[in-house]
């Protein structure tokens, strides 16, 4: 028998045992597909009677889990360049951008907070005290500028009232050191704002108090606005070495070690640290509703009240154990194996913080000068941490950081001078922090919870900058990814017309030579092998369902049909059917059959979605021409 015909009859026996093969693999497959089904079944059911649990757990997710994360993950995936040294690099020039920006959403933060409009005055030469600690909220000015812990937080510049920006928490701290020793404090137009001194006694109480006389404007009304913008331009509202120290006290916790504020403070920091998580993973869909006051009300979905505020035990429980490892000196990192390492007597990592200029630019090489100096340090090198996990933490902590140091006392200064100012009117205030003024013990929750809407709104604004950032490298990475594809599907659209215009010639050929005959003789091994072969390839398609006409018209906006495409519909039904990699054991289905199975259902899937067929419609020769009178482009869906 000719090489040919042998061929030939062994396709014929390969197709055959192919067909037979498939209702096999058919069954394999369906019976797969349920047990895949009532598995995931039996877990929801799981998940269905612990659900009262669930719920405690999913809102502790929730807190932690945000659109900063997920955009980290996204971004990871879409970009393979994208190291932890990218991330921060993002985040640095996004930090850089945002003293341009947080003066207006400081302005507007406690405008909204303050409930007052444009037009809102206050009253000036009356006396006003304020509990230092009300706008000290992390108790910087207990600790000298001239300190090295100090040096970490503080400006770089002495304060001086002709020059701006003004280090004015250095000047708050100076004025602790003289009290009773009056200074006039001038807006950026000039203007004198403020008379301010420090005080231990209010007329009532001993403490530590700012008296504040406000000043009235020159040929102007005392607008509250006008108060806070002329005081916000004359500050630098970021410092770039205190963000970084609050940066890496979350990741390392040395500034909490080495200024040792205390297990009250510790646990009211690490509160607030949580809480700005959870205001970072919040959801402002808003459905456009104003309430009466004209702002617009938080989403449903985002629960603000007083138990937003409150803690679980087992949140609880992380903090007293995270305290109890910085009094004893030490840093935990949980993604190491919890591993610990010693943080005290690392006066070097502030000094290192201070080298950050005043642009912010080498924060890069100050975070890898802090890791290079911990790694060298004797007490680290035995249980070396990798540079890519302290990245990472520092990444997760990064917005948190920026916001803690944000919040220093000349930024929440013009914020309670504004309400104390305007006593007659706070207490029908919701945010009033009249009471935190009167707290015995007044700290970052007590001002969060009091002050609830202007801490939401800075907080979460803040994070959205970054959000943002990192949305915009996001879209790049995507429309990078995007242009790569389009450009193969392009070269793979113009081979596909190539194969079909030649599957068309090649079928008009056949059916021009009528290949497919009956035999004549059974002698003819090409004639029979022929017919076989054609046999086997007459498996009847049936007859699909038949779109409704009014659907037809709409399928000329489907795209057709794409290998990429429907590779991706593969992967789904693999993901679907839950298998897995590597060999089976014995008496398993065929996986790798039922894997090319899955292919030709994912084919199928795709063009039951999204396949259309194109043709033309030659209409007949009409008198007196006896021409067609043109060619109608159609189209239709593809099953």
């Amino acid at each position: 028998m000719a090489e040919d015909i042998r061929e030939g009859f062994k396709e014929s026996k390969e197709r055959t045992r192919a067909i037979k093969t498939f209702t096999q693999v058919k069954s394999d497959y369906d019976n797969f597909l349920q047990n895949q089904t009532d598995r995931l079944q039996k877990k929801a059911d799981s998940i269905q009677i612990n659900l009262d649990s669930a719920e405690i757990s999913r809102k502790i997710k929730e807190k932690v889990t945000n659109s900063f994360d997920e955009l980290v993950d996204l971004i990871s995936q879409t970009n393979t360049n994208a190291t932890s040294d990218y991330f921060i690099q993002i985040l640095k020039q996004q930090l850089q951008n945002l003293p341009t920006i947080i003066t207006n959403i400081l302005q507007e933060s406690m405008e909204k907070a303050l409930g007052c409009s444009q037009e809102q005055t206050y009253e000036t030469n009356q006396e006003l005290f304020i509990n230092v600690s009300d706008i000290d909220l992390f108790k910087q000015l207990v600790i000298s500028p001239d300190s090295f812990l100090g040096a970490s937080i503080y400006e770089k510049n002495p304060y001086n009232p002709l020059t701006t920006p003004r280090s004015t928490n250095r000047f708050f701290y100076e004025l602790i050191q003289t009290p009773s020793v009056q200074q006039s404090y001038y807006g950026l137009s000039g203007q004198e704002l403020f008379k301010i001194s420090y005080e231990t006694f209010d007329g009532v109480n001993q403490g530590d108090y700012f008296k504040i006389i406000l000043v009235d404007r020159i040929n102007a009304p005392n607008r509250v606005t006008d108060f806070i913008i002329d005081y916000l331009k004359t500050l630098k509202l970021l410092d770039f070495n205190n963000a970084i120290t609050k940066i890496l006290d979350l990741v390392l916790s040395m500034f909490s070690v080495q200024s040792n504020p205390g297990p009250s403070k510790l646990n009211d920091l690490k509160k607030f640290t949580k809480l700005i998580q959870r205001i970072l993973g919040m959801c402002f869909d808003y459905n456009q509703e104003i309430d009466v006051s004209g702002i617009a009300k938080y989403p449903e979905n985002d629960d603000t009240s007083d138990t937003f505020f409150e803690f679980t035990p087992n949140e609880i429980s992380q903090i007293e154990n995270e305290i109890s490892i910085i009094r004893n000196g030490y840093v935990e990192f949980i993604d190491c194996n919890n591993l610990q390492l010693p943080i005290n007597d690392v006066q070097y990592v502030f000094e290192t913080i201070t080298e950050v200029d005043d642009s912010g630019s080498n924060m890069n090489n100050i975070f890898d000068d802090v890791y290079f100096n911990l790694s060298n340090d004797s007490r680290w090198q035995i249980n070396a941490l990798p540079k890519v996990s302290f990245n990472q933490d520092i990444i997760k902590n990064f917005v948190n950081g920026v916001v803690q140091s944000i919040l220093s006392p000349k930024v929440i200064f013009p914020f309670v001078v504004m309400t104390k100012a305007l006593t007659s009117t706070a207490s029908n205030l919701g945010d009033s922090i009249v009471e935190n003024l009167e707290a015995q013990s007044p700290g970052l929750m007590s001002f969060a919870r009091i002050n609830r809407r202007f801490v939401i709104d800075v907080i979460s604004k803040i994070g959205a900058l970054f959000v943002e950032a990192l949305f915009e490298q996001l879209k790049q990475d995507i429309l990078k990814l995007v242009r790569s594809i389009i450009k193969d599907l392009i070269a793979k659209k113009l081979k596909m017309s190539k194969l079909a215009i030649q599957s068309i010639l090649e079928n008009t050929e056949q059916i021009i030579r009528g290949t497919i005959s009956l035999v004549n003789d059974f002698r003819s091994c090409k004639s029979l092998l022929n017919q076989i072969l054609s046999l086997l390839k007459l498996i009847p398609t049936p007859r699909k369902y038949i779109l409704q006409t009014p659907f037809l018209y709409l399928t000329e906006y489907l795209p057709g049909i794409l290998p990429e495409k429907e590779v991706i519909e593969y992967i789904g039904q693999m993901q679907k059917l839950g298998i897995p990699t590597g060999p089976g054991l014995n008496g398993e289905p065929d996986i790798a059959t039922i894997e090319k199975l899955a292919i030709f259902n994912a084919t199928f899937n795709e063009r039951a979605k999204n396949g259309k067929v194109e043709g033309v419609i030659i209409m007949e020769t009409i008198p007196p021409t006896g021409y067609p009178t043109g060619n109608i482009r159609i189209t239709g869906k593809h099953f």
